[in-house]
Parts: C-alpha cells; sequence; structure tokens
C-alpha cells in the first residue's frame, strides 16, 4: 500500500464506496457512464485524491479511492454526488426528466480497505506495553 505524504501527517487510507441513483434506477447507460468516470476522476486530481478501481454499473458505482485523512468520506461523497449530479443532468437531459429533483440516492456504503486485518492490529497495540519492557 502507498502511503500518502501532506504537512502534517502520513498515511494509508483507502475506502470502498458504493453508491445508487435514486430509486436505484438503471440509468448509468454508455455515455453516461464514461461521463461519470471523467467527472469523479477530474475531481480526484482537484481535491488530490487516488482513485483505485472505478466500475460504473447501470445502477450503481464502485470505487476504490484513496484520501488524507483531512477528508472524510461524507464529504467525498457530498464532492462526488454533487458535481457528478449538476454536470450530468446538465449534459443529458433525459435524466433529469426520469428523476427530476435529484439523481443519487441521500445514503452510500463505505468500509474502510487496510493492508492488514482487525486482528493484527489489535494483537500490535496490546503487545505495545509489552516490547516497551522487554
Amino acid at each position: 500500500m502507498e502511503l500518502r505524504h501532506s504537512r502534517h501527517s502520513v498515511s494509508a487510507l483507502q475506502y470502498h464506496f458504493v453508491f445508487c441513483p435514486k430509486y436505484r434506477k438503471p440509468l448509468l447507460m454508455p455515455g453516461i457512464d464514461t461521463r461519470l468516470k471523467l467527472i469523479i476522476i477530474d475531481l480526484a486530481e482537484f481535491h488530490n485524491w487516488d482513485v483505485q478501481s472505478l466500475e460504473v454499473m447501470p445502477d450503481h458505482v464502485h470505487m476504490l479511492l484513496a484520501a488524507d485523512p483531512k477528508w472524510s468520506c461524507s464529504e467525498i461523497m457530498k464532492w462526488i454526488k454533487g458535481k457528478s449530479s449538476f454536470l450530468l443532468r446538465k449534459e443529458f437531459p433525459e435524466l433529469k426528466a426520469s428523476i427530476p429533483a435529484q439523481l443519487w440516492t441521500h445514503s452510500f456504503y463505505v468500509a474502510s480497505v487496510g493492508g492488514t486485518n482487525e486482528d493484527v492490529v489489535k494483537r500490535y497495540i496490546e503487545n505495545q506495553r509489552k516490547e516497551m519492557k522487554g
């Protein structure tokens, strides 16, 4: 896993996001899916996020993204959903006809992806005092 360096931190944070169009409608068809990928990649470059994997299905999106700890998962999703909804609905009027109010659901799935498992980290933390004495 690649470490990310900033002025105040060194991190290795990766997130698996899944998000869907409102009512899980299969709206992300060819053309729209490609444009959505470009919007996400442009946002990632602008905010210094690293999109490591991205797949757009007709009714949902999977994304593996690395970001500095200053970014909360909610902020990342706010940017991606907000900007993509605005641009996609402007460029593809049929989306506005299908879902008049908003493109995305309010919710999303996120899981952290680590280089090790929970048990290894717990043992490491629990053994710190033992290591200091020894």
